[in-house]
């Protein structure tokens, strides 16, 4: 692994893995970091970044001044209704156009340090990620015109923001499509949900229905099981739910595989041991519904 992974300023190579990876723990890292290996005489990076499977650009961001992830490339993979992203960012050049299909092993660009934060030549590298977008465009737009940030969405619902990557390495050493490694990842807690909405996320990705939604009948809430990201897993919609409307009831909680990654901050404990909604899952929660909930007490 060392041979490939680019670490940050640390040097220490779990810094350019997933997870709670940096500043001793307390800070998250979406995806992985890939070094050069291949520069010409100035030290520019020469490497080939390709598809990692068949999919469509359905993004494409070339001014690096406007995104951390500098000039990147969003694929859009789909199976059984079911669909996720694969992105690749800080890339020198970029060789494919919007809404291009391309086949696993397509050239999308090649590597670089691109970013509106500064990366040194020295630590040029892909940032690869891979997971599912949450929201829509509609309902990240609202939820971010809502946070007072200074600059505008440039990425629409490929904003970084939007998206929850799972780990890269779990996934291609699992050796399973993506839907089934989303399946099989651990519930880390299940939460009950009282609302009409069906949201966009369930709508495109109907493969996470343990059972079909019956049109016949009012929809009540959601049972969604979640894996300690906040990504959800498995959606059972529920009928005769009876929970005020736009509330959250925690159903199942695994505290031991949530205090293994305490730096996402999706469910979280007081020193009461009392259970509340962190800042990570409220913001997760109000771009999948586009409503903001707050925990039954």
């Amino acid at each position: 692994m060392d041979t490939y992974i680019q670490p940050t300023a640390s040097g220490l190579i779990a810094s350019g893995t997933f997870g709670c990876v940096r500043n001793r723990g307390t800070r998250f890292h979406e995806g992985i970091d890939l070094k050069s290996i291949h520069r010409n005489r100035r030290n520019y990076p020469l490497d080939l970044v390709c598809a990692i499977l068949p999919g469509n650009v359905v993004y494409i961001n070339f001014n690096a001044g406007k995104s951390t992830y500098g000039r990147y490339v969003v694929l859009q993979h789909t199976l059984e209704s079911f669909s996720y992203y694969s992105l690749y960012a800080h890339l020198n050049e970029i060789h494919v156009q919007l809404n291009q299909a391309v086949q696993q092993g397509t050239a999308l660009g090649i590597m670089g340090n691109t970013s509106c934060a500064k990366i040194p030549l020295s630590r040029a590298h892909l940032h690869f990620e891979i997971g599912l977008p949450l929201g829509s465009k509609d309902t990240f737009h609202a939820w971010y015109s809502k946070q007072g940030f200074k600059e505008p969405n440039f990425h629409g619902e490929w904003n970084g923001m939007n998206l929850v990557g799972l780990d890269p390495l779990a996934f291609f050493k699992s050796g399973t499509d993506f839907l089934t490694f989303i399946k099989n990842q651990p519930i880390a807690f299940t939460l009950q949900i009282a609302t009409s909405i069906i949201p966009h996320f369930i709508q495109q990705n109907q493969a996470l229905l343990a059972r079909p939604l019956q049109a016949e009948k009012m929809l009540h809430g959601w049972e969604i099981a979640f894996n300690w990201l906040g990504c959800p897993l498995q959606w059972t919609p529920l009928y005769g739910l009876k929970l005020p409307a736009n509330t959250v009831y925690v159903l199942h909680c695994n505290a031991t595989e949530l205090s293994q990654h305490g730096c996402r901050h999706t469910l979280e404990f007081n020193r009461q041991g009392k259970i509340f909604l962190g800042h990570v899952l409220q913001k997760q929660l109000t771009l999948l519904f586009n409503t903001h909930f707050e925990r039954l007490h």
